[in-house]
């Protein structure tokens, strides 16, 4: 089970942020404790799950890297970010952990691509138009794996 997580760094601390999991909460000092935390208490919510007969929710998000065209004053032509997709009921959506407020919804996953692709390039080209920064790339997106015969306990938060 590959479960994606959104690490966002603040200004004396880690958030953690899992799309399959929105109940989650965790903060730490550091992005690794931040990951050893939330990987216990997502093993922590399956061992639950299953040790009450329950089925594990199938995982419905994903990320996905997209390349946009930057505005010339930026300074270079292109630049990667990844992109948070998820599967709703009857469409797609899909937000972007590094660029605030940035959000598309579509009906196929080939159109929210497209349409992910072209909030990213209008975001940032507004941003750049009012002379307004890029914002930071402090978020990070990761997949981890969870195993769901795992103990809750494997993991040491050693940070």
């Amino acid at each position: 089970m590959n479960i994606p997580v959104v690490i966002e760094q603040q200004e004396q601390h880690f958030e953690v942020f899992v799309p399959d999991f929105p109940n989650l909460n965790v903060t730490a000092t550091t992005a690794s404790q931040a990951i050893a935390l939330v990987r216990m208490d997502i093993l922590d919510q399956v061992n639950r799950i299953l040790s009450e007969g329950g089925e594990l929710p199938d995982g419905t998000a994903r990320i996905e890297t997209i390349e946009v065209t930057l505005h010339p004053s930026v300074g270079k032509s292109a630049d990667s970010y990844e992109v948070i997709i998820d599967k709703a009921p009857g469409n797609y959506c899909a937000w972007v952990p590094n660029l605030p407020i940035c959000v598309a919804v579509a009906d196929t996953l080939k159109e929210m691509r497209a349409m992910i692709k072209e909030a990213m390039e209008f975001h940032i080209e507004a941003l750049v138009e009012k002379g307004d920064p890029l914002p930071p790339k402090n978020c990070l997106v990761e997949m981890i794996e969870i195993e769901a015969a795992e103990s809750a306990n494997v993991a040491e938060v050693a940070d």
